[in-house]
């Protein structure tokens, strides 16, 4: 029996995710939270083999899930839920530690070879995933948001560590801050450029050529 937890700021998600495995008899659905402190808290006394998380949520992302997740539960496999489909921020899951990736477009069967194949120590990437990976040159976008002016140099320096795949405890340690003062600069990164979570961060650091 594969033991799993999802985790999604939209109820829909869950109640749709839940309903597409229920009947698997291979797999158990312990708990499906909304928040994703919470969450944390439940994993912390109960082993899980396999986690569902989305990447964009407001009080706690699916980066932070991820990183804490590895840090604590090496053992236990982390799939990424997320609407996007961008070489940067997939590749920047992946140096995180991340066991799978699936769009929100996935259906039943995709999720189930997601589970089983993860839970078989196999990283799972399907292939429109696969394909974004692999495609011979990165497409010329413009930038998501060229001023730069009106970022401080310390908001540009956040922003390339995010991009390199370090957590906000990392980055609080590199930069000499706490991590609470870490999360209020990328706080702030949001709203100045008025975009939303991790994966818009990192598009904005390749995009602007913060990163290579």
């Amino acid at each position: 029996m594969i033991r799993i937890v999802l985790i999604d700021d939209h109820k829909i998600i869950l109640d749709g995710i839940s309903s597409l495995i229920a009947t698997n008899n291979g797999i158990e659905i312990l708990n499906t939270f909304e928040n994703p402190k919470e969450a944390l808290t439940f994993l912390d006394t109960t082993f899980v083999d396999v986690i569902f998380t989305d990447l964009d949520m407001p009080e706690m992302n699916g980066e932070d899930v991820l990183v804490y997740c590895k840090s604590k539960f090496p053992s236990t496999k982390v799939i990424i839920l997320s609407m996007h489909n961008e070489k940067a921020i997939i590749r920047h899951l992946i140096q995180l530690g991340a066991d799978g990736y699936l769009l929100k477009s996935a259906g039943k069967e995709e999720i189930l070879k997601a589970i089983k194949t993860v839970h078989l120590d196999v990283k799972y990437f399907p292939d429109d995933v696969l394909q974004s990976l692999v495609s011979a040159e990165e497409s010329k976008v413009e930038p998501l948001n060229p001023n730069l002016e009106r970022l401080t140099s310390r908001e540009i320096e956040i922003i390339k560590l995010i991009a390199s795949g370090l957590s906000s405890k990392e980055i609080g340690s590199k930069l000499f801050i706490s991590p609470r003062t870490a999360e209020t600069h990328r706080n702030n990164i949001l709203k100045k450029l008025d975009i939303h979570g991790i994966a818009g961060i990192i598009r904005f650091a390749f995009q602007n050529k913060l990163v290579e």
